[in-house]
């Protein structure tokens, strides 16, 4: 996969950044503590083009594959660049040039099936009214286990093994 990838990444003239590793795909809003509602931040930075609209739909049909086949930590950001795609602004755009420098800095994912012991664990998460124009999110993964009978509970979510 590190060849579609690179070819991917060179596609959007993204090069491995120097200066600044991301470690995060998506990035990240602080937590007001001790605040007793947290509210999704609006967007009020400008609109942009048609032209930086079809770079982001393009990020989007790039990764999405490889998302889904290898990596599934480029999900939740790929869809959350989905769902602002219509109506993109510099925001979105600088959304997606973070999660490109992520997609550099970060090893390739590698996935690996082998026979064994091990059964199906699926963790799930769900967030109120964490995402812009008051929308939830809610996800999850599925995978192949065999360090824990039963995966810990998230408290939020009943985990299903």
């Amino acid at each position: 996969m590190e060849p579609y990838l690179r070819k991917a990444l060179r596609q959007f003239d993204n090069i491995v950044p120097t200066n600044k590793r991301r470690d995060l795909p998506y990035p990240h809003i602080e937590p007001k503590y001790g605040a007793k509602e947290q509210f999704a931040e609006y967007d009020t930075s400008p609109e942009v083009g048609k032209q930086e609209q079809k770079h982001i739909q393009k990020v989007n049909g790039k990764f999405l594959w490889y998302a889904r086949a290898v990596d599934p930590t480029a999900l939740v950001p790929l869809s959350a660049l989905a769902s602002q795609q219509s109506k993109p602004t510099q925001n979105t755009i600088d959304k997606s040039q973070h999660f490109l420098d992520y997609m550099a800095t970060q090893e390739p994912a590698v996935l690996t099936y082998r026979k064994s012991d091990m059964i199906l664990a699926v963790h799930t998460d769900a967030g109120y009214l964490n995402e812009e124009n008051a929308r939830s999110r809610a996800g999850g993964h599925h995978f192949l286990s065999e360090d824990v009978p039963l995966p810990p509970n998230n408290g939020a979510v009943q985990n299903v093994a």
